[in-house]
């Protein structure tokens, strides 16, 4: 007999719904992402006006 796919199956961990292992991963990453954002358009601006000041303009590794 094939399996039927819309009967759910039985699941082994007493049935959780498996968005549930998921969602942490998904949270991390959406986070993550955000962040990545935030630093690339909000604080690389003002790096490049502090290292001006500090004169370490165009020494990519001393900023």
């Amino acid at each position: 007999m094939d399996l039927d796919v819309e009967t759910p199956a039985k699941m082994a961990d007493g049935g959780a719904p498996s968005w549930r292992m998921s969602l942490p991963h998904v949270c991390v990453a959406t986070l993550t992402s955000f962040l990545f954002g935030y630093h690339s358009g909000v604080v690389n601006e003002p790096l490049e006006s502090i290292s001006t000041d500090l004169g370490f303009a165009g020494n990519t590794l001393a900023e």
